[in-house]
This record gives structure tokens, C-alpha cells and sequence, in this order.
């Protein structure tokens, strides 16, 4: 395994674990009248604690996990996604280029053939589609339970905007479309790139 993909995944994984400790320990807090700064605290110490851990054990076999333990990464960190974003499904093609990137790299580092890089990708490209289907879904509930004529999102911390409702249910459905097919077609195009620069490098090593 290459320096860089260390390096790239301790990054993605520690600020992703961080994020998404720390808001669900506050968002958990919220729900329960409890302290949410302590829990916002708690959030961050779990974090870290889990950095100093597990980390370098993730790093050492990180094209070797088990996919479960993948498939749960992927859906705590889409489920503090939601809560941070609401309705904005389209942060969830951050983590479709990623799915992709992942799996071709996983796939080239075995050594594997283009038929097994076809159905690892393929079944990537489903699992994150499913995903994607239920924040949808979810999306329109709360939409649909939405008190009021405005709907504050929140971009990011510091940037959060007011979209009347109607504006967002357009929004909404028409990311659907977009994104739904987007989506799919993200991961398989970003594994395959992936895949031939590692095949062509195997060639040349």
C-alpha cells in the first residue's frame, strides 16, 4: 500500500469520525435534555479516542476490511449527514466518488480482474443508491411535517439560508432525479478510472 493512500485515509477518516461523533453526541444530548455542550464534548473525546485506537489497525489492513464495517461507516456518517443537511442530498455524491475510489483502489490492490471489479463496483453503486433512496425519502417526510412556509438549511456552520417551502419541494425532487442516476453512474465511472491507473502501474511495477 502506497504513503499517500495512508495519509489520505487517516485525513478522511479521522475528520469524518470526528464530525460525525460530535454531532451525533449532540444531537442525542438534544433529544434528551441533556448538557449538549458536555455531549458535544463527549462527541469529540469518543472521536479521538477511537483515532488513537483503531486507527492505525483501519489503516494497516484498509483494503482488507470486512465490508460491514464499511457498510456501517457509510451509513452513520450519511445519517449525521442528514442531521447536519436535512434535505441537501447532494453532499451524498461526496461519499458516492468516494464508494467508487475506494472500491477501485480495493480491487487494483488485489490484483483483481475486471469481472470482479465489475461486481464489487456494481454492488458499491447499489448499496449507495439505496441510500440515497432513503434520504429521499426521509427528505419528504420532513417536508412533508414541516411547520410553516420556510425551511432553514444549513449549508455549512456558519452559512445557513431560509427557502420557502414550495421552492424547496421543487428542489427536492428535482435533485431526485438528477442525482438518483448521478449517483450510480459516479461510482462506477470513478472505480474504473481508478482500477486502470493501479492495473496500469501493477504493468510498469
Amino acid at each position: 500500500m502506497k504513503k499517500i493512500d495512508k495519509i489520505l485515509a487517516a485525513i478522511i477518516i479521522s475528520l469524518v469520525f470526528l464530525f460525525s461523533s460530535y454531532q451525533l453526541f449532540i444531537w442525542c444530548g438534544r433529544l434528551f435534555g441533556l448538557h449538549v455542550n458536555a455531549m458535544a464534548l463527549t462527541g469529540l473525546t469518543v472521536g479521538v479516542l477511537f483515532c488513537l485506537i483503531w486507527l492505525q489497525e483501519v489503516l494497516r489492513n484498509l483494503y482488507t476490511l470486512n465490508w460491514w464495517y464499511l457498510i456501517i461507516f457509510y451509513l452513520i456518517s450519511s445519517l449525521v449527514l442528514f442531521i447536519h443537511m436535512k434535505t441537501l442530498m447532494i453532499y451524498l455524491l461526496i461519499y458516492a466518488l468516494f464508494a467508487g475510489l475506494y472500491t477501485g483502489r480495493r480491487v487494483g490492490y488485489k490484483k483483481g480482474t475486471e469481472f470482479e471489479l465489475k461486481k464489487e463496483l456494481k454492488k458499491a453503486a447499489l448499496f449507495s443508491e439505496i441510500v440515497l433512496v432513503i434520504y429521499y425519502v426521509i427528505s419528504i417526510i420532513v417536508l412533508f411535517t414541516t411547520v410553516g412556509t420556510l425551511t432553514r438549511i444549513n449549508f455549512i456552520h456558519f452559512l445557513s439560508l431560509e427557502i420557502p417551502q414550495k421552492t424547496l419541494w421543487l428542489v427536492v425532487f428535482f435533485m431526485g432525479i438528477l442525482l438518483l442516476p448521478l449517483n450510480y453512474f459516479l461510482v462506477i465511472w470513478i472505480g474504473r478510472s481508478v482500477y486502470s491507473v493501479e492495473s496500469a502501474q501493477n504493468k510498469n511495477s
